[in-house]
């Protein structure tokens, strides 16, 4: 999946569960109202097909925010 088709999904389903790795997930969305309480929107970088660098948002506790 390319990077922008990646971005489509997400903003068409508002919320998709997403390989990130042979046994890896990550949930990502569109933006913050699928996340919990508690939570806000993180930018995280993901590998496509053709971009190493996908920017795609996942949620995150707001405090400690998660830096990677």
């Amino acid at each position: 999946m390319t990077c922008s088709q990646a971005q489509a999904l997400v903003d068409q389903r508002g919320g998709i569960v997403m390989s990130t790795g042979q046994h890896t997930f990550d949930r990502f969305v569109s933006n913050r109202s699928f996340c919990q309480v508690g939570e806000t929107v993180w930018r995280e970088r993901v590998q496509t097909k053709d971009n190493p660098k996908c920017l795609l948002q996942i949620c995150v506790n707001r405090s400690p925010l998660r830096f990677r």
